[in-house]
């Protein structure tokens, strides 16, 4: 979830928890670590900064939190060999799990999560849900992505969180270097388990004889005008989710999304359109499945877009 807002918590935390950081030569601040991933050896030489500032965790060590959340990241991360961010910082949330618009003093990405004590399961379902805001984009144009077509945004977000779920489940149980402990392989099937919790969810399924292109006929005005529909956007998130796992590097695409100013304020299908026209030619054919499931026409949205510039 992406909210543009200034709280007062906010600020005491980062004025309390910050000013360690914000002093010396930028690589010392945040050296981050390099995360292994066996599914895209490219991965392996690049850095992710993820620092979890102290707070109200309850009783979770913020030490332990941090190893879990590299664990989670690199199930995603592994698809954007090119790519580079500024640090993480990942603060107890007030409220709802979000990432901040107002970044921190050397341009840190801020992640509130409210998971607390020792639920790993909930940690990583929400923290990959922000990590993947933060690989789609979500602050290219400000709080202005925060509009029309942001809904799907959030569908995308949520199959990110079973997706690593899913794959957390695996690759601990396979791998005695995959978890941050040895002894937390044990912990495995819980993320199979809350995964599933989700997927069986009622609400997450089209009515009998329904298509999605059908489901987006009728549901379009009310999610351009409010992107925070959950149940609708988990609904789209279960059909989006077998996609992402029968072909995890299409993943990769999301690195595409938000791009242009107008994807806030235009169509879904000029959002799709320039979508498909910024990725790449080996996400294409994803995109061209997902916008022919929402019951549109990739050559005509594409012309339709490009008309428009």
């Amino acid at each position: 979830m992406r909210l543009p807002f200034v709280l007062a918590y906010i600020g005491l935390v980062l004025l309390t928890t910050l000013p360690a950081y914000a002093t010396g030569p930028y690589a010392k601040i945040y050296p981050g670590k390099k995360v292994e991933s066996k599914s895209h050896p490219a991965a392996k030489t690049r850095r992710l900064a993820i620092h979890v500032v102290k707070g109200d965790w309850g009783n979770a060590d913020p030490r332990d939190i941090e190893k879990l959340l590299y664990s989670v990241a690199q199930e995603l991360w592994a698809y954007f060999p090119k790519r580079s961010l500024k640090p993480i910082l990942v603060v107890p949330a007030a409220g709802n799990p979000l990432t901040q618009y107002e970044k921190g003093p050397h341009g840190e990405y801020i992640v509130h999560l409210s998971a607390k004590d020792r639920r790993w399961s909930q940690y990583a379902y929400q923290f990959a849900h922000e990590f993947a805001h933060i690989l789609s984009n979500y602050d290219r144009h400000g709080d202005k992505t925060a509009a029309h077509n942001q809904w799907f945004d959030e569908a995308v977000c949520e199959a990110a969180s079973l997706f690593t779920l899913r794959r957390l489940a695996e690759s601990w149980q396979l791998s005695e270097e995959a978890p941050p402990y040895l002894h937390w392989k044990e912990y495995a099937p819980a993320f199979e388990r809350y995964a599933e919790h989700f997927l069986e969810e009622a609400h997450r399924r089209l009515p009998a004889g329904v298509t999605l292109a059908a489901w987006y006929r009728e549901h379009q005005l009310r999610l351009r005008r409010d992107p925070y529909l959950r149940e609708k956007n988990e609904l789209v998130a279960n059909i989006l989710l077998p996609l992402f796992e029968e072909n995890p590097e299409y993943w990769g695409a999301i690195g595409y999304l938000n791009l242009e100013e107008e994807d806030a304020t235009g169509s879904f299908e000029q959002y799709l359109a320039n979508w498909y026209r910024n990725a790449p030619d080996q996400y294409k054919p994803f995109i061209e499945k997902t916008i022919r499931m929402f019951g549109l026409q990739p050559q005509t949205a594409v012309a339709a877009a490009t008309s428009v510039r």
